[in-house]
């Protein structure tokens, strides 16, 4: 169900693979899919930093689009990055989400478990379709321990409810997310905002990330024994449960429409550097595994990422000659929309700051 995708360069040249099934009693298929890689010709433009300009004021935009095969990749592109002499590089790299985040999307299971009877219902489908209804909690007449269960890939924190038929009572309605171990419980008293009043009005429910209920929330749920739902596989989302918490329905409320909104999501922005050689003269480089520009969208329209080039540790100085390289940039993530996205690449040249002299002070003295 989970895409993992691994990143190779290869010079051009002759290759030979020897392919080893490790799984004697099953059938493998080897597959090599390649095609041309997009080249944007023009430069990274490099900003000089000092102490008094120490932002980038040049930058090169680009738009990725995504892949025609895989919703979660985008399409290559490799730009030139000139080096003319040495210095202490650092790429800056910005990603606009403005296009993604406030995008309202379909949970993608809803489940209500029935308190009385022990068992759980699947109204996936019928919140998908616009001409139907569901109860929030079982129709059986008792409903005070039911709880509604809804679930995503990615965390969320703000849901917008329509509903068919309003709950007519005074409850409330309490939650809790999984925490790898147990249910954390009671969102009200970690700074939840509901405007349904309890499911008694269209509205929206948001409560805060900076809550171990949020910050805690981890992927799967165990639901005990009784979690058969076919085509739901549990531990591929995030799961957010809510119940009644004081009060029960006089008219049970019927969800009509329940979208969420302000959905975390990850970019990560794999990158190489090759020069004219290749591997030949060492004209190749990678971030480490974990160092390169990742993003983790948090309700923020941009997020930027300052990564070393060549060398990783201080000084950051070039060991690589002066000349044309070209950098490859494969984005890889999901911002939940279809379309491409933006990001920005400026060059930060920080060799001002380097070390240049040393001073010797021998006595407390007014600088």
């Amino acid at each position: 169900d989970d895409m993992v995708f691994y990143y190779y360069y290869f010079p051009k040249g002759d290759y030979e693979a020897i392919i080893k099934n490790a799984d004697i009693t099953s059938n493998s298929i080897f597959q090599i899919d390649s095609k041309f890689i997009g080249l944007y010709d023009d430069n990274i433009p490099i900003n000089s930093l000092n102490h008094l300009n120490p932002n980038p004021t040049q930058f090169l935009t680009l738009d990725f689009e995504q892949d025609d095969y895989y919703d979660e990749l985008y399409e290559a592109t490799y730009v030139y990055l000139n080096i003319t002499e040495p210095g202490q590089y650092l790429l800056n790299t910005t990603i606009d989400s403005s296009g993604a985040i406030s995008r309202p999307t379909n949970p993608s299971a809803v489940v209500v478990y029935n308190s009385s009877a022990g068992t759980y219902h699947d109204w996936t489908d019928e919140l998908l379709n616009s001409s139907e209804s569901f109860p929030a909690f079982s129709d059986d007449g008792t409903s005070d321990d039911d709880i509604l269960y809804i679930a995503y890939p990615k965390k969320w924190f703000n849901m917008d409810f329509e509903f068919s038929q309003l709950g007519s009572a005074t409850v409330e309605v309490d939650g809790f997310t999984w925490n790898g171990y147990n249910w954390e419980e009671d969102i009200l008293a970690a700074g939840v905002d509901d405007m349904t009043y309890g499911f008694s009005s269209n509205g929206s429910i948001s409560y805060d990330t900076l809550s171990t209920f949020y910050t805690n929330w981890t992927l799967g749920a165990d639901f005990g024994g009784n979690f058969n739902l076919l085509g739901i596989n549990k531990d591929k989302y995030y799961w957010l449960g809510i119940k009644e918490d004081g009060g029960s329905y006089i008219q049970l409320p019927y969800i009509q429409s329940l979208k969420l909104v302000n959905i975390t999501f990850d970019i990560n922005v794999n990158l190489a550097l090759v020069g004219e050689s290749g591997y030949k003269y060492c004209d190749f480089w990678q971030p480490p595994l974990g160092t390169e520009p990742a993003f983790e969208f948090l309700n923020q329209l941009t997020l930027t990422a300052n990564t070393s080039l060549f060398n990783t540790v201080e000084p950051y100085t070039t060991i690589f000659e002066e000349g044309l390289y070209k950098l490859l940039i494969i984005p890889e993530g999901e911002l939940n929309y279809n379309g491409p996205i933006t990001i920005t690449f400026a060059l930060k040249n920080q060799w001002s700051y380097r070390h240049q002299e040393t001073y010797n002070i021998p006595a407390i003295s007014r600088i």
